[in-house]
């Protein structure tokens, strides 16, 4: 226990496991038990807020060691990281094609992109009018679609794959900054998270992103802990170089890039002898990144995707509106959200558990303590910042919020290696061991469990939450015909709509139209779906043919 701090000439003991338990409590009713939205304000400002402010207000003074340097346990095995990294694999890919059924439109945009680059490659930067999707994401699933062929499993593979590399990029780049013991607890967190692995079953250009930022981090970090002036420049163009490339995987890395490079500034102000060379190797790879603002940040309002996601668009701003939405943002975070959009929410409280968030909420009490050091106020002051894009947003896309997520991992981490550090050396590993297994098991289940129902239910919850049923149906038809008789012409192309291209992916293994394997000589079946009115006339023209309607049961 700490030393006592005076709060209105009040003696008060600070005590991090006092207020974690405190935490832990509220964050259990507002996650998992279905409450009112007032009596969620209430539990949020008397179970969260309060004890968080009467925290800060009473938080002891610094320690000589940063929380992220100290060590926690004792000296551990590489066998027990490489086991931890195995297991978060293994976690990755189960259920790969089986968890959620079947993709989402923006998914099969993915998908059908990938298909055409696969079979005529281009590099093109924009891969979307509208949207203007980034480009390494479709360059790498283009090139997988090559080699894989394109299909479901291909499609779910890909995010997979990259969510999995992020795990040992993740703690390559701790090690770098912190001790053994905080990049262990690191290391579980983002292993075994809901979050992290969540995102890595969608295949969207996040997945991109979040592999790239371990690695311009990693390189920031060997930039600033060179102790030669060779090494130094070396770093700093592998860092520019880095950080440049970034932009071609997400529209949000501006905001990264502006954090960074100030970072890199002051950094390398203090290099009073070198810093007029530095300064140019940091910034000549940064050529790289003007074809990307010319593409994305020049568009005109009418045309640009990111001023139509831009809340202020009005003179009459509706803030009742907006701070709902704000509301809903920071519940997807922390409890759990409540909104007709799926905007990739989670499903059973937010994307932190309750564990996690009274961890979250416990860094959050430390890193106050620590705000003198550079490191603790730039991530206090990214933290912020990387919220902007979701708050400041029209519509609910917890997307938006990507690039706070990883921060929310390193306070659980800094609120875990606070606790561990309140406690006698003796009884660390046994408490750490149970924090960590109850907030990955937490996080493995609300992906296994509770998401995983929601597909399975009915068809009207699948339809409300942006999925097609009918294609479904589609694909379960047409693939049972292809078990049975081969190879068959799917006709595609009478699509009534253009945005959703999740059956042309599904059907391209037996699809002898698309797919350049299979001969349409060989195919004795055609497919094709199509709007229901037309079926009467089809169906007079071609008697031997057999109709599946795919919408009986679904609302309009």
């Amino acid at each position: 226990m700490a030393n006592p701090r005076s709060f209105f000439h009040l003696a008060i003991p600070f005590n991090s496991w006092i207020y974690f338990f405190i935490f832990l409590l509220a964050g259990t009713f507002l996650s998992y038990f279905s409450l009112p939205i007032q009596e969620k304000l209430w539990l949020c400002l008397g179970g969260m807020f309060l004890p968080l402010l009467l925290g800060v207000l009473t938080t002891p003074p610094p320690e000589k060691k940063a929380v992220y340097l100290e060590e926690s346990f004792p000296h551990f095995s590489s066998w027990l990281v490489g086991s931890l990294i195995a297991a978060s694999f293994f976690i990755r890919f189960y259920k790969l094609s089986t968890l959620s059924l079947w993709p989402f439109p923006d998914e099969g945009q993915y998908g059908f992109y990938a298909t055409e680059l696969s079979e005529k490659w281009n590099w093109a930067l924009s891969y979307d009018q509208w949207r203007k999707i980034h480009p390494i994401a479709m360059w790498l699933l283009g090139l997988l679609f090559k080699w894989m062929g394109p299909s479901l499993k291909t499609l779910w593979f890909f995010p997979a794959f990259l969510s999995a590399l992020t795990v040992p990029a993740v703690y390559f780049f701790s090690r770098t900054f912190f001790s053994r013991s905080f990049s262990l607890i690191f290391l579980c967190l983002w292993g075994f998270s809901f979050w992290p692995i969540y995102l890595g079953r969608f295949c969207l250009a996040h997945g991109t992103t979040l592999l790239w930022l371990p690695v311009v981090l990693t390189c920031f970090g060997f930039f600033s802990r060179a102790r030669t002036e060779r090494l130094k420049e070396k770093w700093a163009v592998l860092f520019g170089l880095s950080l440049a490339l970034g932009f071609y995987s997400s529209e949000y890395w501006l905001v990264v890039a502006a954090i960074l490079g100030l970072a890199f500034g002051l950094t390398v102000y203090k290099e009073s002898k070198n810093h007029l060379k530095l300064l140019p190797l940091f910034l000549f790879p940064q050529i790289l990144t003007i074809p990307i603002f010319i593409l994305y940040y020049s568009s005109s309002k009418e045309n640009s995707y990111l001023f139509s996601v831009w809340a202020f668009q009005t003179n009459s701003f509706p803030w009742k509106e907006q701070a709902r939405l704000c509301w809903d943002y920071l519940g997807g975070l922390f409890w759990g959200v409540e909104t007709a959009r799926w905007g990739y929410k989670p499903v059973w409280g937010g994307y932190l558990n309750s564990v996690e968030t009274a961890l979250f909420l416990t860094g959050l009490l430390e890193l106050k303590r620590e705000i003198h050091l550079p490191l603790s106020r730039w991530v206090l002051v990214s933290f912020f910042i990387f919220l902007i894009p979701g708050l400041l947003s029209n519509e609910f896309e917890m997307l938006r919020l990507l690039l706070v997520l990883p921060l929310l991992l390193w306070f659980c981490a800094a609120g875990t290696q606070r606790l561990l550090l309140d406690l006698s050396s003796s009884r660390r590993v046994l408490v750490g061991v149970v924090l960590m297994v109850s907030a990955g098991t937490l996080g493995v289940y609300h992906l296994v469990g509770p998401y995983q129902k929601i597909w399975h239910m009915n068809d009207q919850t699948t339809i409300r939450n942006g999925k097609s049923p009918a294609r479904w149906r589609a694909y379960q038809i047409l693939s049972s015909i292809a078990r049975q008789r081969g190879p068959g012409l799917v006709l595609t192309e009478f699509e009534p709509t253009t945005f959703e291209q999740t059956l042309p992916i599904a059907v391209y293994l037996f699809n002898a139209a698309r797919n350049p394997s299979l001969s349409p000589q060989q195919a004795n079946w055609v497919g094709l779906l199509t709007n229901i009115n037309y079926a009467p006339f089809l169906n007079s023209n071609f008697p031997t043919s057999r109709w599946f309607p795919l919408s009986e049961g679904l609302a309009p």
